[in-house]
């Protein structure tokens, strides 16, 4: 408590100016050698330290104590009067290095409150004629002498670490990112580890991380993050690690905006007379922006973190892990939103390690007779998080990453499904349209729990390659009108507990079917025909919400194959082609009919086998429509002709 008095009344008389790093650097050789003997305040801070263990020690006695107490109280005043009067001689050095030392005593100070003995002695009541009933009492009063000492020292935090920041308040123009990285940050944290109390490394680790500028933080990241593996095993390193990387990503977030809105206004005051304005502001954020992208702050962290793993082993519960990688995988969406390579890095090293193998990218391979590791509810939540954060901003290029497709299989069928609706969410509210056969197969096998029931229920599933229907698309035989309909098909989905979540999640696959866009009419149909294979899976009340839109799809694209099998022929008045520039051309010509007759024009057009060379026709999207309607009739019969009436 004197210290920190010590500290609040030279809080506007500590110098301030001008030093080199080298003169910090001799200023505090000398302090910790003893060899200062021009600066008295070390010393007085000494005097006070005792003076005041002095008092609480003897508080209580007498008036003998109270003549103790004025002179730790003439001494503390000696010294801030001394303090004010070298403040106009001094320089940054003196502040700094005093402020180091009395964060050094104070820190020792506070860690000793956890193991002072305890002035009751031991609580036990009356005596016992049982030694261990007597020895059970001992233990139950130091267990609670220690929570009682835990909660002091938590309330007693904010006097240790008002020094740093003290030393961050310090004038910047003298207090450099040098001089904060070659002095200050070193000594902190060699107190941090010599400490060894759990309490002091991650309150003192994380008030680092609050108090000193960011642009200190970058320029020192790789010695930041190297005494991590170095705390206590009981200390969070995730929420430190974590700490850090939000803390950057918001400072590379404020740069990039300050960036583009400066961009914006250069570009609305072009060729005014005095429009540089804030240039100095911009070109700060500017440079800030190129230097969080050039010290490769993602592989900084992914090494600090690869450490934790070769520390702690296999016997890193697997819910650390994830929680670790969804760390890191949020920072490199921020501030490495177009390296694809380090979302990938970041999803194996979790399929690495719930398949049974290391987390460390250096340690064995998993091999084939590992078992995965098996995960408790909160792995699993944590998991599903992991794959839900890059679906909202890379939405179908998820299906680019290398393990996202296996980290799924580690869920638990539900939790698969609600990362299928936030996957659909997000590709819909993306517009993306998907234009690869390839694509559309991986993203329908994702979003595979939404299309039908658990592999558990295998009797749900649809029947034969065909789905049941005929390909002689006997309608009425589908619609229970004639024989030959077996009993049982499309079972799935017959009772769901949530009808309205049904309807929902099947709307949303629904949905889906109308991104399916291709220019040429042959994939556009392949596309519609994937899509219609899985779908037709889901069972009798899923293919009503998901089969509908593949017809309407299908009317769409028989348009166009209409449009293009049945071309009209050119009209007779029509400009003659240029001679010689098409062989084909000058063949038409000659065959076109004399004025007037329309319609032997058209049918000449028809005939021409040129003019449609596709291998899907009309006849073949009606046979395909007729198929689908077929199969939407064992659910829906109503709908089912409805739709054939359309067709």
């Amino acid at each position: 408590f004197l210290r920190h008095y010590l500290l609040g009344c030279t809080r506007d008389m500590l110098p301030g100016g001008a030093a080199s790093v080298d003169e910090v650097r001799a200023l505090m050789k000398s302090k910790m050698t003893g060899e200062g003997d021009g600066d008295e305040e070390e010393k007085k801070v000494g005097e006070e330290g005792k003076e005041g263990e002095t008092k609480n020690a003897s508080c209580g006695d007498g008036g003998d104590r109270e003549t103790d107490t004025s002179a730790a109280a003439g001494a503390s005043g000696a010294t801030a009067e001394d303090t004010a009067q070298s403040s106009s001689s001094g320089s940054v050095a003196d502040s700094i290095c005093f402020l180091l030392t009395n964060f050094t005593e104070m820190n020792k100070l506070w860690v000793r409150i956890q193991h002072m003995p305890s002035a009751s002695g031991v609580i036990g009541g009356t005596a016992s004629s049982h030694h261990h009933h007597r020895r059970g009492n001992d233990r139950q009063a130091q267990k609670e002498m220690r929570k009682r000492r835990e909660r002091e020292r938590n309330e007693l935090r904010l006097l240790v670490g008002t020094n740093l920041v003290r030393l961050s308040q310090l004038d910047d123009r003298y207090v450099t990112s040098e001089m904060y990285g070659e002095i200050i940050l070193p000594h902190i944290l060699e107190q941090i580890v010599a400490c060894r109390d759990p309490l002091a490394q991650a309150y003192l680790m994380d008030c680092i991380i609050q108090v000193f500028p960011d642009e200190f933080h970058l320029a020192t990241l790789e010695t930041f993050l190297g005494v991590c593996p170095k705390l206590r095993e009981k200390v969070n390193i995730r929420t430190i690690v974590g700490s850090m990387m939000d803390r950057l990503s918001n400072y590379f977030d404020d740069a990039r905006l300050v960036q583009s809105d400066a961009a914006d206004a250069n570009e609305e005051t072009t060729g005014d007379e005095g429009g540089d304005g804030g240039d100095g502001s911009a070109a700060s954020r500017q440079a800030a922006v190129a230097a969080i992208t050039e010290v490769d702050a993602f592989h900084m962290f992914d090494r600090c973190i690869q450490r934790v793993y070769t520390a702690k082993g296999s016997s890193m519960p697997p819910k650390e892990v994830i929680r670790l990688q969804t760390a890191l995988l949020n920072f490199s969406l921020k501030v490495y939103p177009d390296k694809m390579g380090q979302i990938s890095e970041c999803l194996g090293v979790c399929a690495k390690y719930l398949g049974g193998g290391s987390a460390d990218k250096d340690g064995a391979v998993a091999g084939g007779a590992l078992a995965p590791r098996e995960l408790d509810s909160v792995a699993v939540d944590e998991l599903e998080k992991l794959l839900s954060i890059p679906l909202d901003s890379l939405a179908l290029r998820v299906l680019e990453l290398d393990h996202y497709s296996d980290l799924l299989t580690f869920l638990p069928w539900d939790n698969r499904r609600q990362v299928a609706v936030v996957m659909l969410n997000a590709v819909l509210n993306s517009g993306t349209n998907l234009t690869d056969i390839g694509q559309i197969k991986e993203m329908l096998s994702i979003i595979t729990p939404l299309i039908q029931d658990e592999p558990s229920g295998a009797d749900n599933a649809a029947g034969g390659a065909d789905g049941g229907v005929s390909r002689t698309t006997n309608l009425m035989g589908a619609l229970g009108v004639g024989p030959g309909q077996p009993d049982g098909m499309f079972d799935g989905a017959d009772a769901d507990p949530n009808p309205l979540s049904f309807v929902d999640e099947q709307v949303l696959v629904g949905k889906l079917v109308h991104l399916l866009r291709s220019d040429d009419t042959d994939v556009a149909y392949e596309m519609l025909t994937v899509a219609r294979r899985y779908l037709r899976e889901g069972g009798k009340k899923r293919m009503a919400y998901t089969l509908t839109p593949v017809v309407f799809a299908a009317f769409e694209l028989l348009d166009a194959v209409k449009k293009a099998e049945f071309m009209p022929a050119p009209p007779a008045d029509a400009p003659p082609p240029v001679p010689g520039a098409n062989a084909d051309d000058d063949k038409a010509d000659a065959a076109s009919p004399p004025d007037g007759d329309v319609a032997s024009s058209a049918e000449a057009g028809n005939a021409d086998p040129l003019a449609f060379n596709k291998a899907v026709n009309c006849r073949k999207l009606f046979v395909f429509l007729q198929e689908t309607a077929a199969m939407i009739a064992q659910g829906d019969p109503e709908l089912g002709f409805k739709l054939y009436l359309q067709i």
